[in-house]
């Protein structure tokens, strides 16, 4: 039984980073139809910031007792 709650742990924490950097890409893709530059400066910043913060997530995940 202790096998399945590792499992939903570490399911929970794909979860999250996948939530993180969707939300974020999303934000950042409005952000750019909303205000068009000539490069999609919103996508790449907050892409990068959404794997920021879904790393940020998992090691607190993981540090979680």
């Amino acid at each position: 039984m202790p096998e399945i709650y590792g499992f939903a742990k570490y399911s929970n924490i794909i979860y999250l980073m996948i939530g993180a950097i969707g939300v974020a890409f999303l934000a950042g893709y409005l952000l750019d139809k909303i205000i068009p530059l000539p490069f999609p400066v919103f996508k790449v910043v907050f892409s990068f910031g959404g794997v920021i913060l879904a790393l940020y997530l998992v090691f607190k995940e993981l540090n979680r007792k």
